[in-house]
């Protein structure tokens, strides 16, 4: 290795190893495997225009459309709740698939970042006595329906590891 001597002092050469700065981490986003506003918002199960009034959506520019990042679509699948979060998250790795093997990769990485950000709701003992007492009080047929759907809203397995899609 050659050193090289100025003002009296030896420079190595550069060190390999360092932090990405901002631009460069910028420039290794998979921008072309982010979905459109569009389809974010079909993924999340809202209508395109809940999310362009948004003011606190990420956006990133890609050729002449905006896209949203999936980590992004991912915090607001879990805001809005109208689709599983974990279903989401699937989808949104599978559509990265379409710009490639590193692509998908690397939004697969960005996704599971943005899960460990989504609580977990788990049925806590004032849910499971909400719903005995609507056993108690409502009748049969409306106090089924309200704990199908607390049961529905609460439960476990937002991950995407392990996840398998069930027959429709």
């Amino acid at each position: 290795m050659d050193l090289q001597f100025v003002s009296g002092r030896a420079r190595s050469a550069p060190v390999l190893s360092r932090r990405a700065t901002r631009e460069e981490r910028e420039s290794e986003l998979p921008v072309e495997a982010y979905p459109s506003l569009r389809t974010a918002a079909k993924l999340i199960g809202v209508s395109p225009s809940t999310l362009s009034r948004r003011g606190d959506v990420v956006r990133v520019s890609a050729a002449n459309q905006e896209r949203i990042p999936a980590g992004e679509v991912v915090r607001l699948a879990a805001i809005y709740r109208r689709a599983r979060v974990s279903r989401v998250a699937a989808a949104l790795v599978e559509h990265a698939g379409s710009a490639g093997a590193e692509a998908q990769e690397l939004v697969g990485a960005e996704v599971d970042r943005a899960l460990e950000q989504v609580p977990v709701f788990s049925a806590s003992p004032d849910v499971g006595a909400f719903i005995i007492e609507a056993r108690r009080r409502l009748p049969k047929g409306l106090a089924a329906q309200v704990e199908a759907t607390l049961r529905r809203d609460v439960e476990m397995g937002h991950s995407t590891v392990g996840w398998a899609p069930e027959g429709d």
